[in-house]
């Protein structure tokens, strides 16, 4: 019954996201005929697909990836008349669904890529597609790679290869970069009807916790309160790279976290991006409590800007603040202060948020597929950065339907599409998202460029990142330059042994 009343759900949000409710009843069963009003081709998952994008290009997939590596890839249909087609695959397949984006966000965009009244971005697992008259829509196939194996897709009586090359190393389990997402939202407990401080809300976090695990990406805070005895399978799972632990955190417990050897995953964070002299002198009187009860902790702060007085952060905050997240078009103001922190033993990591924009390589609803994923590219050529944070990924306080609305900081920019908000949620549990699957495929690169630095040497890494980026505003939009050079250097990095 619960599969009945899901399958339900996602139709009627397929139906109202496409804006489409037809007539008539459309049947997958009887597939023959089809081909003929059907065009189709193969995209690279770094390429956002459009209602008003044709199909043109490749028609089968090469697949390339270490083993146990996720790599995904597009298919792209377009009908002459309206179709539902059923899909037989071995392979994970999804459905890409359009989000509405009707208006221009207040500062920061002007180009047509990031300007456009739709962006592609939720995944609805899916065994059929439906197609209106000449609207591009496109199926996401997900590949974890376990040996070189080809197989084949079928969507109606269309067939697509699949063609799978393993390289000869295997993709780590426990992520070499830390992550920092927020999760814990009023607006997730809203949406699911439950009090935030329910036993029912916790059961959602930890499904939306494991999620992002499964991403590669650890949340601010574990599934269970620091003194749950089940927190400590969390805390040594090789996949969190980070915790915060500014709740509840006691002496005992913390002794019990360094017992665990979990103390280098902790992190507090007490004020979020200080603006003002005063808020500086706020966090040095916090964090003096804090490095006194707690020897070693690390106190993190973001930082988007200098205080309005016109001060920047270090020479206050410099025996209170040890982990410094800085925005990333900040960072590039005060990259050598942070480079003396760094040597004086303290720790940098970058974030994005509602900004930058344009020009900026972002994980916002509307900057492109490529940038989502070469962001990580771009932070390990910053050879200091050890963290990436990302404020949010279900915040939904101030929409009332994220399938329909991703307009989701109206107080700050009532048409900034997607900040904060990276899943979408179903009645079981969360969907993924483009992005969020762009995000463990730069993660999965992260990975490729470490193994690489350590096999082939820094120099000629570098000489293959430069190809595709050589700072956070020179970057490439060619997917097909990216997809060559990922391919030949993750064929050049030698068989190792776990």
């Amino acid at each position: 019954m619960t599969g009945f009343i899901l399958l339900l759900f996602v139709g009627s949000f397929l139906m109202e996201s496409c804006h489409v409710a037809p007539e008539h009843s459309l049947s997958a069963d009887d597939d023959r005929q089809k081909k003929e009003f059907v065009e189709w081709a193969i995209a690279p998952s770094t390429l956002k697909i459009f209602p008003d994008t044709f199909p043109e290009g490749r028609k089968e997939a090469n697949i390339y990836g270490a083993q146990k590596e996720y790599v995904s890839f597009q298919i792209v249909l377009r009908s002459e008349k309206e179709l539902l087609l059923s899909i037989q695959s071995p392979l994970e397949t999804f459905e890409v669904v359009y989000i509405s984006t009707p208006e221009t966000a207040e500062w920061g965009y002007s180009g047509k890529e990031y300007t456009r009244p739709v962006y592609p971005d939720p995944l609805v697992p899916t065994n059929t597609i439906h197609l209106q008259q000449d609207v591009t829509k496109s199926i996401w196939v997900r590949v974890k790679i376990d040996q070189s194996k080809n197989t084949v897709v079928r969507i109606g009586d269309l067939e697509i290869p699949v063609n799978i090359t393993s390289w000869d190393w295997k993709m780590p389990t426990s992520p070499s970069l830390q992550t920092a997402i927020g999760l814990e939202s009023e607006g997730l407990a809203q949406y699911y009807n439950v009090d935030r401080h329910s036993k029912e809300f916790r059961k959602i976090y930890r499904q939306y916790y494991d999620a992002l695990l499964d991403y590669r990406l650890s949340a601010y805070h574990l599934p269970y309160s620091l003194d749950d005895p089940r927190a400590e399978e969390y805390m040594t799972d090789p996949r969190v790279t980070t915790f915060r632990v500014d709740r509840g955190l006691t002496p005992d417990l913390w002794e019990s976290i360094q017992s665990l050897g979990a103390e280098e995953k902790s992190w507090v964070l007490i004020f979020d991006e200080p603006t003002t002299i005063s808020h500086y002198k706020e966090i040095t009187e916090n964090a003096r409590g804090w490095h006194n009860l707690y020897p070693g902790i690390r106190y993190a702060m973001t930082f988007y800007d200098h205080a309005q007085e016109g001060e920047a952060p270090f020479e206050i905050l410099s025996n209170s603040v040890n982990l410094w997240a800085f925005q990333t078009d900040y960072y590039t103001r005060i990259e050598d202060k942070a480079r003396q922190k760094y040597k004086e033993g303290d720790e940098i990591w970058l974030y994005t948020a509602l900004a930058p924009r344009e020009g900026w390589c972002n994980i916002l609803l509307n900057h492109t597929a490529l940038e989502h994923r070469l962001l990580f590219w771009q932070i390990f050529s910053k050879d200091i950065v050890t963290g990436y944070l990302f404020w949010h990924a279900t915040y939904w306080d101030e929409v009332d339907n994220p399938w329909t609305d991703q307009a989701t900081v109206k107080n700050i920019d009532p048409a900034l599409w997607g900040d904060g908000s990276l899943f979408y949620p179903l009645p079981d549990g969360p969907a993924g998202s483009m992005r969020l699957e762009l995000m463990r495929a730069g993660l999965q690169d992260f990975e490729l460029l470490k193994k690489a630095e350590k096999t082939l040497g820094e120099k000629k890494v570098n000489q293959y990142i430069q190809r595709l980026t050589t700072s956070f505003t020179d970057y490439t939009q060619d997917v097909d330059t990216f997809e060559k050079v990922r391919r030949k250097l993750g064929g050049k990095i030698p068989c190792q042994k776990d």
